[in-house]
């Protein structure tokens, strides 16, 4: 009995397959998660929620060292930038000059190879403080960076507990499987692998 072929998935349905659904569900569960504990957190913070599940984004990765990696660079950017809203506030009036500065000391950072590819965050950070923190810029900076963290973690948590699987290569090995009727046909003069050459195959 003859082995049926497996068919491969069509264009539309490899290309579906290759979104990142996983990763989709990891960060949209982790963002929920963190919203809910910066909805109940006491204080301050309690009026910031939608922090944590912004720190609970930047995490994700495909990976456990990825998503550990984007926490630290991530919170450490917004620290930072936190950290030059405050100082340039201290001393300076809120203004114009005021904004383009705190941007043009965050912009410095970005290339800072510490903090990798979440360095853009660091001016990010510091116009929120600047222009969000209003009268008290300590309080909404506790509130950014410690919710921003906690939503991390819990990115980092939820990659742990839900790894990605590798199904990359058997993707890969499905694409490869020849389709019913994608087999060539045979080149003049050669013969069906199903019967032996004959005198007049060798002559032709």
């Amino acid at each position: 009995m003859a082995t049926p072929l497996i068919r491969p998935p069509t264009d539309i349905q490899a290309r579906v397959r290759s979104l990142p659904w996983g990763l989709a569900l990891r960060a949209a569960g982790a963002g929920a998660i963190a919203f809910w504990v910066g909805a109940v957190f006491p204080g301050p913070a309690g009026e910031f929620p939608y922090y944590a599940p912004l720190g609970a984004v930047v995490a994700m990765s495909s990976t456990v060292m990825g998503s550990v990696r984007n926490a630290v660079q991530s919170v450490l950017s917004i620290w930072l930038g936190s950290a030059i809203a405050l100082v340039t506030a201290a001393i300076l009036e809120p203004s114009a000059w005021t904004a383009a500065l705190v941007i043009g000391l965050g912009t410095m950072a970005v290339n800072w190879r510490l903090l990798g590819g979440m360095g853009q965050w660091v001016p990010t950070a510091a116009l929120f403080v600047l222009i969000i923190g209003g009268e008290d810029p300590v309080a909404f900076v506790s509130a950014y960076g410690g919710l921003t963290l906690i939503g991390a973690m819990i990115g980092v948590v939820a990659i742990v507990l839900f790894p990605q699987l590798p199904l990359g290569p058997a993707d890969e090995a499905m694409r490869d499987v020849p389709r019913r009727g994608d087999r060539p046909a045979p080149a003049a003069g050669t013969c069906s692998p199903r019967r032996r050459p004959t005198d007049r195959d060798r002559v032709g």
